[in-house]
């Protein structure tokens, strides 16, 4: 590519997150999962997800609210991905980060431990706080690669 004064201009890929901000983008979800998880053990499960039953109304089975709940979050990761203001971006990261609480349901339906004991309590804690975090790590690296790969 040749620029206005004639000169070649070197474009190369820039990676798209260095430093502070891969640190950041680890950081901030695993406090936020940790907190919301260890100190308000599932409150913030219940209270999306009786957002989401007060939005949506009705008597639904847990599968089909499973199933909307996941609706829900397709389609913010889908304005993520689809947005260009910077302001609905963080928005949807905020909600997404908040829709993956989902993880929680699927886990302990699916493992059905007893969480009496202490060591299996923490231990299931910490992969449900681990599985949340790389989701939204991954989600919100691919939303921005795609923009720093394109050279916008």
């Amino acid at each position: 590519m040749v620029g206005m004064n004639g000169i070649a201009l070197n474009r190369q890929a820039r990676p798209a997150f260095r430093g502070w901000s891969l640190f950041l983008l680890v950081i901030i979800p695993a406090l936020f999962y940790f907190v919301s998880d260890y100190y308000f053990f599932d409150a913030m499960l219940y209270l999306i997800g009786g957002g989401m039953g007060v939005l949506i109304g009705g008597n639904f089975g847990m599968n089909t609210f499973a199933l909307i709940w996941f609706s829900f979050l397709a389609a913010f990761i889908l304005l993520l991905y689809k947005t260009r203001y910077r302001i609905l971006k963080y928005f949807a990261i905020v909600l997404i980060a908040c829709l993956l609480h989902i993880v929680n349901i699927i886990v302990y339906d699916i493992l059905h431990i007893n969480t009496a004991n202490i060591t299996a309590g923490y231990l299931l804690l910490a992969a449900v706080i681990i599985m949340k975090t790389l989701a939204l790590i991954l989600i919100v690296f691919f939303a921005f690669r795609k923009k720093v790969l394109a050279g916008k």
